[in-house]
């Protein structure tokens, strides 16, 4: 009888943190939803324009850049100017930044268009997470970069 109730709870604990690990150890009063608000600049620029692309992002642990291809746009990361100050930003092309605990953030990435890039439009995508440590749960949002002719 001791033997089974022993299993019993165990069973139970082991379910309890099972169902924690696969809702990202996140709970949301019997919810799993996480839906972060991502929004980015569309500019249009012509051959050698310099501009920065602006990225806002709510309730976001991570962010990643997704760079369109092919690569007629210069992203300069290392100049990214992020509010609040990411707590970490990884070793990467394209790196990630990470924020501890989630929260919104706004930030600026000077790009540069190539003096030879063709005319069109080129899709760059913001790739958020809810936890650094996991990408369990991400979210992609596209935008447009234009490059003119003239």
């Amino acid at each position: 009888m001791e033997r089974r109730r022993f299993l019993t709870t165990s069973s139970f604990g082991v379910l309890a943190g099972l169902t924690g690990c696969l809702n990202g150890g996140r709970w949301n009063a019997g919810t799993d939803t996480w839906s972060p608000e991502i929004e980015g600049t569309e500019p249009t620029l012509s051959f050698a324009d310099e501009s920065p692309l602006t990225v806002e992002a709510s309730d976001v642990a991570g962010l990643t850049v997704r760079l369109p291809d092919p690569q007629f746009i210069a992203f300069r990361f290392r100049n990214a100017d992020w509010s609040p100050n990411p707590a970490s930003v990884s070793d990467s092309y394209p790196p990630q930044w990470a924020w501890s605990p989630a929260r919104s953030v706004s930030g600026e990435i000077p790009i540069q268009i190539g003096d030879h890039a063709e005319p069109g439009e080129y899709t760059y995508g913001v790739e958020a997470v809810a936890d650094s440590r996991s990408d369990d749960r991400s979210a992609v949002e596209t935008f447009t970069i234009t490059i003119t002719g003239e």
